[in-house]
């Protein structure tokens, strides 16, 4: 709260700066109702001064138990823009002392919207306040950088951390250790150090050279800067120990955490989860923060970066009931401290700031997710969606939830034990030119589905990746790297270290690896499309994919599968064909070698275990693409090869070329090995029976063996076995390409997205 309240055109009386000066000491000693009511009086003669109205506002919110927070925001915005709307109109009006009131207000605004969790705004304001703030008020200034510190780390800007923690250790600790050293050589006794630096006291000045090595291996572990992290928390360490020989027995929690976090970076997970276990007393801790949510976090973190999802979604679910009783009880010992107050049972912002529900429940919506839940994932997700909406890491993972619910439901539709039929025929024509259709997506077939309700459908899966797309595109506009044309995407490679996307609570995506969750999304993108039957828009996304500079290999292949198939829906067949050559994938893994090595972390997550504001908000770690037989992903690239053979067949069957289909057939079926897919099975049964041999069709069905020889020539007649009658059946009704479902998913990296029902797709037409 400000001492002074001056107005530009009315000038305080004595008598009211004396009541001013009463209602800042009234405030110090926490006797709020008596400041408010001589605040009220000076408001009586000055109703628009934005100083005495700004410590108005913040005397009645704390008067409230700091309780209040959304109506104290919504009066410090105010006051801000009526701050702008003087200074623009009159700048000459502001004097120094004013300067100094607004900062003030700019200053505890900011601080407001970190405790809430809004902390690229804050950000923005500390470095608007930083610019301009005068240096002689120490205290208030080291305030301000320290806070800025925080943000960016929070926002995972580690440069620019780095450069402020270098002016703090300029401006405050160089210059007293020289001031030391000559008092030293002097053998005199100089002033203290409280007054050569003002308003910082020699126990502050030593908490700051404490929390120094703190802030720089937040940094460094950002950076992924190994030994220098490694040096910090040497030097954490060693001022820990000469500081605990007052207080033995307590452990230090930060230390244990940024040491744990260290060996996670370093992929050493078992000594990482030794080292959160080292301190038994570690959830006791008598300090504000709830140490035991954080562990079990950390620890769900560690379990899922060893592929131990279940476990890991285990002490997620923990750390959740572990972060609600401690809210609880955190209220009920805040209001036994304020004589039983607050009826409203609202949270005062020191405990909403340590509110983690969000954080944890995206960081266990990952874990189901990859553990095979899909529709408790998606709940998750939809949850944070409320607070992350800018995120679009979250809108992918909404979509691949909605992808892999889908595709699963339709593996169960398609098992023996089905009761009822799913597919869909529709009548064309009558007698002898009468033809049937299959519809293309029987799960929908007959109804309107609602895409504005967040259930896990594809419909919805689309809304999500149109979301996830608009962001991305939105900011690489902004940021100058992107050139996008109604039927032509450019990618500036040269600017992509320039631009930035923000993706809390999850790290930002920086350089290249925008190009990479652009891919994803744009595959995803593709994939539903198709499996809402909409060919031009699956055949954009997947040229906009194979446009892109920079490209994970199975990126690459999943856009020609996918442009292939939406080609073949469109009756082009030769352009299909084209896209489908073998010799176009090389690679199709879902990484990309970094200076020989592959990052222990991927761009989806980090484990921040640092100090003061940075514990809880650890991110899922790299996990490696999940083997799962039902919707395999090819393991290789022979396998891949053999997948884009299997659908170059289907296009030549397309075309009555049945000599080079059976011979795609045969070369894609010696590449796969063991069991050869049903799509393959299903386009050699057909071969046959178009050519007439039907024994030969029955065996390779009895056999489950594509590969069986053809006794019989085959036939240019494409369509004999379904000549007769009434039963004609146009296309290749049994025919479809093969390629897979989407599993679980990696982070930025590409949906393992694929065999789309089947039997289904080549009925398109």
């Amino acid at each position: 709260m400000s001492e002074s309240a001056n107005k530009p055109n009315v000038a305080y009386s004595e008598d009211e700066q004396q009541l001013a000066t009463n209602a800042h000491n009234f405030f110090k000693q926490n006797q709020f109702d008596s400041a408010l009511g001589l605040l009220k009086k000076l408001n009586k003669t000055h109703s628009n001064d934005v100083c005495l109205l700004h410590n108005r506002a913040l005397t009645e919110f704390c008067k409230s138990g700091k309780t209040k927070s959304i109506e104290f925001r919504r009066t410090l915005s105010k006051l801000q823009k009526a701050l702008q709307q003087t200074h623009k109109d009159d700048e000459d009006l502001v004097i120094k002392g004013e300067k100094a009131n607004h900062t003030n207000l700019h200053y505890n605004q900011a601080l407001l919207l970190f405790n809430i969790h809004q902390y690229s705004e804050a950000e923005i304001i500390l470095e608007k306040l930083l610019q301009n703030l005068d240096v002689s008020d120490e205290k208030f200034h080291l305030s301000v950088i320290l806070l800025l510190v925080e943000c960016y780390l929070i926002n995972c800007n580690s440069v620019k951390a780095e450069n402020c923690i270098k002016q703090i250790q300029s401006t405050y600790i160089e210059p007293t250790e020289e001031s030391t050293k000559k008092s030293e050589d002097k053998t005199q006794v100089t002033m203290p150090i409280v007054t050569a630096l003002g308003e910082l006291s020699p126990h502050q000045l030593e908490s700051l050279r404490n929390y120094i090595p703190q802030l720089k291996a937040c940094c460094y572990l950002k950076q992924r800067s190994i030994k220098a992290c490694k040096r910090e928390i040497k030097v954490l360490t060693t001022t820990t120990s000469s500081n605990q020989q007052q207080t033995a027995n307590v452990p230090n929690i930060t230390t244990v955490f940024l040491k744990s976090n260290f060996e996670y970076v370093r992929c050493n997970y078992h000594k990482a989860y030794k080292l959160l276990g080292s301190s038994p007393n570690m959830g006791e801790s008598k300090s504000q923060q709830n140490i035991s949510t954080m562990l079990d976090n950390n620890l769900a973190v560690i379990y899922s970066s060893m592929g131990k999802y279940h476990l890991g979604n285990f002490y997620m679910e923990k750390s959740l009931k572990e972060n609600e009783s401690w809210l609880n009880t955190s209220l009920k010992q805040h209001n036994n401290n304020n004589g039983g107050g607050n009826k409203a049972n609202s949270f005062p912002i020191s405990i909403l700031h340590m509110n983690k529900r969000y954080e944890l429940l995206y960081n266990r919506g990952i874990q189901l997710l990859h553990g095979g839940d899909p529709t408790s994932a998606f709940d998750c997700f939809i949850t944070t969606a409320s607070v992350y909406h800018t995120n679009p890491r979250l809108w992918l993972r909404l979509a691949e939830c909605c992808i892999h619910k889908y595709t699963n439901q339709h593996e169960s539709e398609e098992s023996p034990k089905r009761k009822t039929p799913t597919r869909c025929f529709n009548k064309v024509g009558s007698s002898v030119h009468r033809k049937v259709v299959v519809c293309s997506n029987p799960s929908h077939a007959g109804r309107t589905p609602n895409t504005t309700t967040a259930t896990p459908t594809m419909e919805f899966a689309f809304i999500c990746l149109s979301n996830a797309l608009i962001i991305m595109e939105r900011e690489m506009k902004h940021g100058g790297c992107l050139q996008k044309t109604h039927n032509e995407v450019k990618i500036l490679e040269d600017k992509l270290s320039d631009v930035t996307i923000a993706c809390l609570p999850s790290p930002p995506v920086v350089g290249t690896r925008i190009c990479y969750l652009y891919a994803s999304i744009l595959c995803n993108s593709a994939f539903v499309a198709l499996h809402l039957g909409n060919a031009s828009v699956a055949l954009q996304h997947a040229a906009c994919v194979l446009a892109l500079p920079k490209i994970y290999g199975s990126h690459r292949y999943l856009a020609n599968m996918y442009a292939g198939e939406a080609l073949v829906f469109l009756d082009r067949i030769s352009e299909a064909i084209q896209h489908l050559q073998v010799d176009k994938i090389t690679n199709v893994s879902c990484t990309v070698a970094e200076s020989g090595k592959r990052s222990p972390l991927s761009d989806d997550g980090s484990n921040k275990s640092g100090n003061g504001n940075d514990e809880t908000r650890i991110c899922k770690p790299a996990i490696c693409l999940i083997d799962n037989p039902k919707h395999p992903y090819p393991p290789n690239t022979a396998t891949a090869h053999a997948h884009m053979m299997l659908n170059l067949a289907a296009c030549h069957c397309l075309r009555s070329e049945n000599e080079k289909s059976i011979k795609l057939l045969q070369q894609a079926s010696n590449l796969i090995p063991g069991k050869s897919p049903n799509q393959g099975l299903m386009l050699a049964v057909y071969l046959n029976l178009s050519s007439g041999n039907i024994n030969k069709a029955v065996q390779i069905l009895q056999h489950n063996d594509p590969l069986l020889k053809f006794d019989q020539p085959l036939s240019d007649r494409s369509g004999i076995m379904a000549s007769h009658g009434d039963n004609h059946v146009t296309g290749v009704t049994h025919v479809a390409s093969v390629t897979h479902k989407p599993g679980s998913v990696t982070p930025d990296r590409v949906v393992k997205a694929g065999k789309s029902d089947g039997k289904n797709k080549r009925n398109r037409r």
